[in-house]
Order: structure tokens, then C-alpha cells, then sequence
């Protein structure tokens, strides 16, 4: 039923996909991965995820600065 699907794209997309900022993520593989987590893990769990690959402090919140490092990787990998 279309009705159906139309409730549960809008619920993941409210309780997961906006929650991490995938629109806002550039590399939209990146972002598909990070929501994959979210949807299987939680959304303060693959947040705390990439901040720790990122060498970001564990916040388990998305900010602009996360946002930032998420689009400009090699800037912030751990060495």
C-alpha cells in the first residue's frame, strides 16, 4: 500500500536520516553508511563512530564541526 510506504520512508527519514545530516554530508555513500548504522545500531552510536574515525571527541551529536570533518576528511583522520 502506497499510503504505508509514504508513513515509513517519512519515518526513517525523520528518526534517522535527518538525525545524522545525510543531506548535508557530501559524499552520499558516506552518508548511506552512517544512516545504515543509525537505523541498526542507533543514532548516537554511529555518530560516536565517525567522530572516534575522525579522531573527534565521542558526543554522540552532530555538529557543524562533525559535518565539516565528515565533508573534508583527510583534514582530520588520525595519523
Amino acid at each position: 500500500d502506497q499510503e504505508l510506504e509514504s508513513q515509513v520512508n517519512f519515518f526513517y527519514k525523520r528518526n534517522f536520516w535527518d538525525k545524522i545530516a545525510g543531506d548535508a554530508i557530501d559524499d552520499q555513500e558516506t552518508a548511506f553508511k552512517l544512516y545504515d548504522l543509525a537505523v541498526t545500531s542507533g543514532q548516537p552510536k554511529s555518530i560516536e563512530q565517525i567522530q572516534g574515525v575522525l579522531g573527534l571527541p565521542k558526543t554522540g551529536k552532530i555538529t557543524a564541526a562533525l559535518i565539516e570533518a565528515i565533508n573534508n576528511p583527510a583534514k582530520h583522520l588520525i595519523k
